[in-house]
């Protein structure tokens, strides 16, 4: 069944590339929905959904299920599920983050809650949202000849390192609550080298050409300076890899992973819970010959950009 929302209100809580967070109020027989959101955001962007249900006495043992689709008229983007964080006898709160793809178009949308209150008849409404052209950092880099291009070694031990990294990114588990606050900078006074999302374009000799994009944040560091957490979390990969060096990875949330790569030490152990601002490693020298420290942020496998988390993105 569907039903339209019959109270909306603008709140101006916080901007977020130009957004405001927006307050939908649903009212039926037993209970109410007040839907909170950033009805603005960005290709790239971590976009984030909060429902607080609220009804009788007994409501917190009712069994609530619910999932978000962000839409257009011409495709389906994203689906993601919500899990709850926060619950008293008459209330239960419920979030999900909906990864935006770098190659989302800038268009209307719409993103559309199904939800079902102890196995009743499905229930839906659906929120505007307004996704706007992002301009990326630019480069080009051009070989001349065959020889100038980097050659890479797939050995087992790579593939099987590989194939432990990216499994991590595959496990959501929805009591995994660590943090709803902000994000913060995992490094001081660095200088930022590329943002979230630079395009790179390579060209080949003889006419080849790739296109490949950077997902994380990079920084130029001093040897030995602290890295720290960015939000409160749980180490769950904590080693060096022939690919990027010594590697991090902290679950925050339910599928939202932050990672560190290139550092100079490790200082935490897998399994180790963690709370913001606390030391987790050591930056290397950036020089000619090393590769730059970098920070990248994960949503439901997808890679988002930090800085979108970086505000009051939960609605706390």
């Amino acid at each position: 069944m569907k039903h339209t929302l019959i109270v909306f209100a603008l709140i101006a809580l916080a901007s977020i590339c130009s957004a405001t967070t927006k307050k939908a109020v649903y009212s039926e027989k037993n209970y109410s929905i007040e839907f909170t959101y950033n009805d603005v955001c960005q290709p790239g962007d971590a976009l984030f959904l909060r429902m607080k249900f609220s009804g009788a006495s007994g409501i917190k043992k009712a069994k609530l299920l619910a999932v978000a689709e962000l839409l257009n008229k011409k495709q389906h983007i994203e689906t993601t599920t919500f899990y709850p964080i926060k619950s008293s006898m008459n209330n239960i709160e419920m979030l999900a983050g909906i990864p935006v793809p770098v190659l989302t178009e800038p268009d209307d949308y719409i993103i559309q809650i199904t939800y079902s209150i102890s196995e009743s008849a499905p229930q839906e409404f659906s929120v505007p949202l307004v996704i706007q052209q992002k301009d990326f950092q630019e480069q080009t880099i051009t070989y001349e000849t065959d020889d100038a291009i980097p050659q890479q070694t797939i050995t087992l031990q790579k593939l099987e390192q590989d194939r432990k990294f990216n499994t991590v990114f595959e496990t959501t588990t929805s009591s995994s609550i660590y943090s709803l606050a902000s994000f913060i900078s995992p490094v001081e006074n660095a200088t930022k080298e590329s943002s979230f999302g630079k395009q790179i374009l390579y060209k080949y000799p003889k006419g080849g050409i790739y296109r490949e994009q950077d997902n994380c944040i990079t920084y130029a560091t001093k040897a030995s300076d602290s890295v720290v957490a960015c939000a409160n979390g749980k180490i769950v990969f904590a080693e060096e890899m022939i690919s990027s060096g010594n590697t991090i990875i902290i679950e925050h949330l339910p599928g939202l992973y932050s990672i560190y790569y290139h550092l100079q030490s490790i200082t935490v152990k897998e399994g180790q819970t963690i709370k913001q601002k606390e030391k987790i490693g050591t930056t290397a020298e950036s020089t000619d010959n090393a590769p730059l420290f970098q920070w990248e942020v994960r949503l439901n496998t997808l890679p988002v950009n930090p800085v979108s988390l970086m505000s009051n993105f939960t609605y706390e």
